[in-house]
């Protein structure tokens, strides 16, 4: 059903959809992702670690380009006070880990992290360390811009 009491806007009036030529933001998948953390599943770091271990010993190629780097997220929280908890935690248990803080939507984050880890081998191992004492760690590869 038509709506009776609709009105045709005047030419004076502005108008409600914006012009088509006012420059729209594109995004590039290639310029953005490289600003991103990127979450490694457990089975492509354990398939990466059986690939560094078939590697003869003499090959020194580096497991992560000179970009990125591998971390391990124990938590995230809104209270710095939370994360410094369970950095201690961690401390208590032998790793060294650091709170970083993190603006996300006005909100602020206290992320602990710890590494960076030179391979997946060494990130798998850590991993299950933590694992081993109660703390499910996120794996993550993150983009480094120089």
């Amino acid at each position: 059903q038509p709506n009776p009491e609709a009105v045709a806007p005047r030419e004076s009036d502005p108008p409600i959809v914006e012009a088509k030529d006012k420059p729209r933001k594109n995004y590039d998948f290639y310029s953005v992702l490289p600003e991103m953390e990127v979450v490694i599943p457990d089975a492509e770091i354990s398939a990466k670690a059986r690939a560094e271990a078939q590697l003869p010993a003499s090959t020194t190629t580096p497991a992560v380009s000179a970009n990125s780097r591998y971390l391990l997220q124990a938590g995230s929280y809104p209270s710095a006070k939370a994360a410094d908890e369970v950095k201690a935690k961690l401390a208590i248990l032998g790793f060294v880990a650091q709170v970083t803080p993190v603006t996300i939507n006005g909100k602020t984050w206290n992320r602990v992290r710890l590494g960076p880890y030179a391979s997946a081998s060494e990130l798998e191992v850590a991993k299950a360390a933590l694992s081993d004492n109660g703390f499910n760690a996120i794996a993550l590869k993150e983009e480094i811009n120089r």
